[in-house]
């Protein structure tokens, strides 16, 4: 009989570094001789990402702050709704997804705009109806928080693509978000955070961060059980 696959998410802020972690865990897995697959949300490729390369990249609809969280999260939650399929097909096939964003994401840079902690759960609430009810979003076995400051975070964007959205040239946006993004491992069990600059100010190397994200991914992968690398 077929095993269902795992879906496992890296998420986090603006230059955390998600690319990097996603295409490790994803180069370790293969080393393992495991099946494995990647999609990365914004979806900037597919039809169902026009809305938000609108509001994100062309700024058509103002300022992150003047487009309400919950029109906001819609446009990305329609983008995963046709991103969806694909993983609900691989997963159905025994395989891996490993995926760069996902809906926390949603939940941290709109949750920001939301100050009233009350109203921000209740967001959270809405959203997953919506995301997970109403668009059949399957939901992750591990989402992985690789959290960074919103200054660092924003540096590190700028430094690769200009800060070229509507995001990444709004500090406190980013910081917002941020903040949030350290709040979902509270109110998430299958959320769980792994800081990429340490207290006194450090920050990590990608293969420290590899490390601890890889010491996360293993026990949800239930090596034990899989097939051995030829």
């Amino acid at each position: 009989m077929q095993t269902k696959g795992k879906f496992i998410v890296v998420d986090g802020p603006d230059g955390a570094g998600k690319e990097t972690q996603v295409r490790g865990v994803v180069e370790r897995i293969r080393g393992l001789g495991l099946a494995v697959e990647t999609i990365r949300f914004p979806q900037y490729e597919e039809k169902s990402a026009g809305a938000v390369i609108r509001y994100l990249r062309e700024k058509a609809y103002g300022s992150a702050g003047e487009v309400g969280a919950k029109q906001a999260a819609l446009l990305y939650a329609v983008d995963r709704f046709d991103g969806s399929f694909k993983i609900r097909r691989w997963l159905a096939d025994g395989k891996i997804v490993v995926s760069d964003r996902y809906i926390p994401s949603n939940m941290a840079h709109q949750g920001g705009k939301i100050l009233d902690p009350a109203e921000r759960r209740e967001f959270f609430r809405w959203l997953e109806d919506v995301e997970y009810g109403i668009f059949n979003c399957p939901r992750a076995d591990l989402n992985v928080i690789l959290h960074v400051p919103a200054e660092v975070g924003q540096r590190r964007a700028n430094r690769r693509d200009g800060g070229s959205d509507v995001h990444q040239s709004d500090i406190s946006h980013l910081s917002a978000a941020a903040a949030v993004y350290l709040e979902l491992p509270s109110v998430y069990s299958d959320i769980v955070l792994v800081r990429g600059v340490e207290a006194d100010g450090r920050e990590l190397t990608p293969d420290e961060i590899h490390e601890r994200v890889w010491n996360l991914v293993a026990p949800v992968l239930d090596l034990a059980k899989s097939p051995a690398a030829p």
